[in-house]
């Protein structure tokens, strides 16, 4: 009977070891360009691990633009009706995920207009389906600029204002602190700092997703902090795809998919040999890099 017991018992954990698990990216480009969740997958695929890696991500969406717009036939965004729910809710709702990342444009984070009038709400009103869902939210960490255009400061212009002061009361006229904050910015500038350099912005990237993780009691997995890591260690390597592009190079984005790697998985990188096509050298530079970051 104990004998029966015990293979019952090893058959029932290798059972649970062996069902899959799904992740789901919500994002843009800064999470689709050069193919990263589709390294992430090729990394799981080599080391065994059963978790399937899927995405929602459309050029120039931020999380807002995730819940109440659309690409049309002719690749323009428009605003759905109230009454239709998004592609990426749906996708959202109907399927089972263990873990969804949600990735919103840096600047609009940084920005106090727009973190207040969209990314703050949207981050809040996603986490609240996930968690309906029994998944986990992550926070993507966004990465600085492209080190082009420092110093910086980025500003909304009065036309952006307008339709931002729009949606906040088309889309969160029910949310109080929403409103107490907008009413605050009435009479505050609606400028970022001046950064001087990616070190300055950093700071102020780690401190806004920091707040956001404490509202949400969520986790955020640290990109942004990889980046200006392998900036210091490793500045021969290109992070961006070119000196005007704020988008991850490929070296840029085996770095990202590294850091969720090891984030989701727990795993060694040690353990892995897929170089997303990079010469050994750099993609060995990455790894070392990510393996000694303290991800949690």
């Amino acid at each position: 009977m104990r004998t029966l017991l015990l293979i019952l018992l090893a058959i029932s954990t290798v059972s649970f070891a062996q069902e899959q698990k799904k992740i789901l990216f919500i994002g843009n480009s800064l999470t689709f360009f050069n193919e990263m969740p589709q390294t992430i997958q090729k990394m799981m695929d080599e080391q065994k691990i059963n978790i399937k890696i899927d995405q929602s991500t459309y050029n120039g969406f931020d999380l807002t633009d995730h819940i109440k717009s659309v690409i049309d036939e002719e690749g323009n965004r428009t605003h759905l009706p109230s009454n239709v729910v998004s592609r990426t809710v749906s996708k959202l709702r109907k399927e089972r995920w263990d873990i969804v990342v949600l990735q919103e444009p840096t600047l609009s984070v940084v920005n106090p207009y727009t973190r207040i009038i969209r990314s703050e709400p949207a981050f809040l009103w996603f986490d609240s389906v996930i968690k309906l869902g029994n998944a986990k939210t992550l926070l993507y960490q966004g990465y600085t600029t492209g080190d082009y255009y420092f110093p910086l400061k980025n500003c909304e212009n009065a036309l952006t204002i307008k339709y931002f002061d729009q949606e906040a009361r088309e889309r969160y006229s029910d949310t109080i602190s929403t409103k107490d904050e907008l009413q605050k910015l009435y009479f505050t500038k609606l400028c970022t700092d001046s950064f001087r350099n990616s070190s300055d912005e950093f700071v102020e990237i780690k401190l806004e997703y920091d707040k956001i993780a404490k509202k949400i009691n969520g986790h955020v997995v640290p990109v942004g902090f990889a980046f200006q890591l392998c900036k210091i260690k490793f500045p021969e390597i290109p992070l961006y795809e070119n000196d005007k592009s704020n988008h991850a190079s490929r070296q840029g984005a085996y770095l990202i998919a590294c850091v969720f790697f090891k984030y989701i998985t727990g795993v060694s990188l040690a353990k892995t040999k897929y170089n997303a096509g990079l010469d050994d050298m750099t993609a060995r530079k990455i790894r070392a890099l990510v393996e000694y970051i303290p991800l949690y």
